[in-house]
């Protein structure tokens, strides 16, 4: 719904509009985000890419700790985007929801030049859309003991199960999860409990896991000897995810986030196929 809500913004904006290229479809989102309540920046801007900076979130205290509302920002950079170039990728790979001191949006126009894993869209919209766009927020505290991993194991896999995400990438996440925990509950320092977030949106997975308390070392996470028992965990998640990222924030406690690309099987009823 928030995607949605996006995109129909950036109709709304564009409807009036001469045609226009990468860095007007980036002044309009600022303007019309601005009308939100945000601010914020055109960073770049060329044929290729749109870097934008969100520095004050328009949807206020409201939306910390859920990037439900996100959807609105991407759906309205992606949209102009596509409006200027016929297609957009849109990557937000900090927000200020998930706690970030702001919002950094990438806009690729066109092909991507990269392997990006983010949300598409395109221009003009089909009529009947051929991708169901899954979205999914789940969350859960559990107590910082061993015998919890397997817990939140087995609700990552039932979700993106029913989702019809395929094994092989599926597989890959529960590995990733069990080792991303693994670092937290021999890491982590002054909690009883961790949160695990796992989030699906469209083609991607992101995988947060927050300890809660003081917080580890994310330098030495990071440093870790490759022969070395959490050295291997680390080179695991590296392997398997395609992006992950160590912090360690005092009021906050040790984040790891991981974002993982997804494929779907179409033979799954939600893609077209058969029960």
């Amino acid at each position: 719904v928030a995607a949605l809500a996006g995109t129909a913004l950036a109709d709304q904006a564009a409807d009036h509009e001469a045609p226009f290229d990468a860095r007007a479809a980036a002044d309009l989102f600022t303007t019309a985000h601005g009308r939100l309540g945000s601010v914020s920046e055109v960073l770049h801007a060329d044929d290729e890419r749109i870097e934008l900076a969100i520095r004050r979130c328009p949807f206020g205290d409201g939306a910390k700790g859920s990037r439900s509302l996100c959807h609105v920002t991407t759906g309205l950079a992606g949209r102009l985007a596509a409006r200027a170039a016929g297609r957009s990728t849109v990557v937000l790979d900090e927000a200020i929801a998930s706690g970030d001191p702001e919002c950094h949006l990438q806009v690729w126009l066109g092909e991507p030049d990269v392997d990006v894993a983010g949300e598409t869209h395109r221009w003009p919209p089909v009529e009947t859309p051929t991708d169901p766009a899954p979205q999914l927020e789940l969350s859960v505290q559990l107590p910082r003991e061993v015998g919890s991993v397997p817990i939140v194991r087995r609700l990552a896999t039932q979700a993106l199960t029913s989702f019809g995400v395929r094994e092989e990438d599926i597989a890959d996440v529960q590995v990733a999860i069990t080792e991303a925990c693994a670092n937290v509950i021999h890491h982590a320092a002054d909690t009883d409990t961790y949160e695990v977030g796992v989030e699906l949106a469209a083609h991607r997975c992101a995988i947060t896991v927050v300890d809660q308390g003081g917080g580890f070392d994310a330098t030495m996470v990071g440093d870790a000897v490759p022969t070395a028992e959490s050295g291997r965990g680390l080179t695991l998640m590296r392997a398997l995810v395609d992006n992950v990222a160590f912090r360690s924030e005092p009021q906050a406690g040790a984040v790891v986030h991981m974002v993982k690309s997804l494929r779907y099987d179409p033979g799954h009823p939600l893609w077209g196929g058969q029960v």
